[in-house]
Formats: structure tokens, sequence, C-alpha cells
């Protein structure tokens, strides 16, 4: 068992485009949708996967670097939406969601239309046009009825109608509608220690506690800003001793 997991998918150039982190164990699988980690989807062309791990000992271990290639080119049409999560609550951090077409035939479209729905499969914005379709779309979070939608799981899909009859259809990958700030507190019994082993506050005990996140970084710096221990921990926080 290992502290922190890492993998990490680069492009033919070499650039990293997505990135993961586990604690303790890697996940025994994990399936890319082909999006990178501003939320966009990757252009077609070669890609590599590869995991790797530091245990507190300083060992580093790394898998064998996987081959890969993206091709949508058959594709008649694809509909992403990014970012993965957005929070429409007015602070101007991912406030809106962008929801873009990809169509490999841009001509002779009749009509289209685009619809978002939750969890349970109910529409709460639509969108319908005929002729020409959108570069992109933007969503500010807010239902047809003008309400702003609840919390949660969410999904887009589009249906264009062409001309001479072809009918093509696409939905995205799910989105999460999230504006409950996290909850984080923290403190410690006294703020003075003497880490000299003869018996008195030799450590320093700090308490957290947290609302559940999917992963919580903690950080302790020294006065320059240096970062000089990290932790990490998925869910929710624990305390801790410090030594």
């Amino acid at each position: 068992m290992e502290d922190v997991w890492y993998a990490e998918i680069k492009n033919a150039a070499g650039a990293v485009i997505k990135n993961y982190k586990w604690v303790n164990n890697a996940e025994a699988s994990i399936v890319w949708d082909g999006y990178t980690a501003a939320g966009k989807l990757a252009p077609d062309g070669d890609y590599t996967y590869k995991l790797y791990t530091q245990d507190r000992a300083g060992n580093k271990g790394e898998s064998a670097v996987i081959d890969f290639a993206l091709d949508t080119e058959e594709t008649p049409v694809i509909l992403t939406a990014s970012p993965e999560a957005f929070s429409p609550n007015g602070d101007k951090i991912k406030d809106s969601l962008i929801l873009t077409p990809v169509l490999n035939v841009t001509a002779g479209i009749q009509s289209y239309s685009l619809v978002i729905t939750d969890a349970s499969g109910k529409i709460v914005k639509k969108i319908a046009s005929e002729g020409k379709i959108k570069n992109e779309f933007v969503w500010d979070g807010f239902t047809d009825s003008g309400r702003k939608a609840e919390d949660g799981t969410y999904r887009a899909g589009i249906e264009v109608v062409y001309e001479k009859g072809d009918v093509s259809n696409a939905v995205t990958r799910d989105f999460i509608l999230d504006t409950a700030y996290p909850e984080i507190e923290a403190g410690a019994d006294y703020t003075l220690f003497s880490p000299d082993k003869d018996g008195s506050k030799d450590t320093i005990l700090i308490r957290q506690k947290t609302s559940r996140e999917q992963l919580i970084t903690g950080q302790l710096k020294n006065q320059a800003g240096v970062t000089v221990k990290e932790f990490v921990w998925e869910g929710t926080a624990k305390d801790f001793v410090w030594d």
C-alpha cells in the first residue's frame, strides 16, 4: 500500500492532457472518455497512459507505457460539455457550462434540438431551431421555467435533422451542477510545540472537520510559504498528529 498513486495521459507531443490521483490504492481500471483536464474533447491522434507512485521511503515505481489512438472520424455528431462540473452561483468561477456540437457534415441542416436532462431523465432545458447550428451553447443553470436548476447530475443531448432526411444524435457525458461550497474547519489544541523527545509537547494534533469531497489536500508550510509536508484524503479530512 502506497501513499498516493498518479496516472497521466499524454499526447503525441508528450504533453500531459489528463491526470489522475488516488490515495492508498489506484483504481483497478479506468475509462477515458476522450476529454482533457480542461474539459475539452481531445483531438484525434496517438496517446499514451502511464501509472506511477512513490512510497514513504522514496522508492519509485511505474507501469509500462500503454499506447493507443483516438479516432472520431466516423462519428456523425459529437456533443461535448465543459467543464465536467460547474457552479452557477455568481462568483465568476465556472458559472456556466459550454455545450459544443462537433459535426462531420455541417451543410444541409434542416433543424436541431438540444435538451438538458436531470438524473431522472426529465428535460429541464430545451433549445430548438431551424437551419445552421450554433458553434456552442451556454447554459447558465436556469431551467425553461426560469428557475435555477437544483444541484445534481445532468446530461445533454442533441438531435440534428438534415434536409435529405438523415438524423444524427449525440449525448454528452454526465456533468455536475454544484453550487455548495466545501465546508472546512481546522484547528490545533496549542500553537507551539517542541519535537525534542523530552515528553512535553513533542507533537501537535491538528483537528479537522470537512464536508464529504472527492479529494482533499492539506499542506504544512513554513513561514517562507514552502510546503514541508502534504496530506491527501478521500471523502473527509481526518485529524492527524505531526511530529
